[in-house]
């Protein structure tokens, strides 16, 4: 039985490597998803920090990782400030969270979104057992070698009913938005070589009047030229929103998809926002289960 995976993302190549059976890759775009780089900069910015040996090792395996400790700023007021924050008070809350949270969720931030941040005294916004920055392209080159990869964008009923398939694209669109169009936030980016260095890896702007969300110094995560990123909020299928709604709608499409044998994995195909590290253990949870 053949395997079809669509989507060739972390999770997609990580499913590849790791099932048995004969897979098959489908992707439409770009090999890596947002996991992409060159020698220069990254497409968008990821520092790999797990807690997980395998997901460390598997990673280390198939590719080189740089070790790196991140140190971010958030830029408030006209000044720099450390974050994460000393101590969470009202006017870092009003300062530096809600002015964020409204520029890239378009709404204040929730209370359990608050209860989640944590505050360090030492300025660390990552305290895993391990940190560094892959070299994405010779993961990706690794990780497909060797594998069928066919450039095509599918959709429900272009493959076989009878194989295992397994998505890890965004699933209302796999499922033509039959129950509708589950909402998503994401970014664009832009890259130019620069003189000028960053005091921390990247900056995060808080202030609506600044039409950027971040900006990241390449040179500091050990890329070559001296570039910097911007990265722009927008409706690009990166991050899910998730309200009342489109759980609900979410929940149609999880039914649709067990009553068609089609297995979910990833954050855009279980709705989840969830870190590099976590899209390699679900990979590594499904295969166990499933093979």
């Amino acid at each position: 039985m053949t395997v079809h995976i669509i989507g060739a993302g972390i999770v997609g190549c990580t499913l590849a490597e790791i099932i048995p059976d004969e897979c098959v890759l489908y992707e439409r775009d770009q090999i890596g998803g947002a996991c992409v780089d060159n020698e220069n900069f990254q497409k968008f910015v990821h520092v790999m920090h797990t807690d997980y040996d395998d997901v460390w090792e598997f990673v280390s395996k198939h590719t080189d990782i740089k070790p790196h400790t991140t140190k971010l700023m958030s830029y408030t007021k006209g000044e720099l400030r450390p974050w994460p924050p000393v101590e969470l008070t009202e006017d870092v809350i009003e300062d530096q969270v809600r002015g964020y949270s409204r520029k890239q969720w378009l709404s204040d931030p929730p209370p359990e979104a608050l209860a989640r941040i944590k505050t360090d005294p030492d300025g660390l916004i990552f305290r895993d057992k391990y940190e560094g920055v892959p070299n994405y392209t010779k993961l990706f080159d690794n990780l497909t070698q060797g594998k069928v990869v066919i450039r095509a964008d599918i959709k429900h009923g272009d493959l076989p009913a009878e194989d295992h398939i397994i998505l890890t694209g965004a699933v209302d669109e796999y499922f033509g938005y039959c129950y509708g169009e589950l909402p998503y936030r994401g970014m664009r980016s832009v890259h130019f070589p620069s003189e000028v260095r960053l005091e921390a890896d990247f900056y995060t702007f808080n202030d609506p009047r600044i039409p950027f969300q971040r900006i990241i110094d390449y040179s500091r995560l050990g890329y070559e030229g001296g570039y910097i990123g911007i990265e722009i909020a927008c409706n690009e299928k990166h991050y899910p929103v998730r309200t009342p709604e489109s759980e609900n709608m979410y929940n149609k499409y999880v039914e649709l998809a067990k009553n068609h044998n089609v297995g979910l994995v990833g954050r855009l195909a279980t709705y989840k926002y969830i870190d590099s590290d976590e899209a390699v253990r679900q990979a590594f949870d499904y295969a166990k289960r499933h093979f």
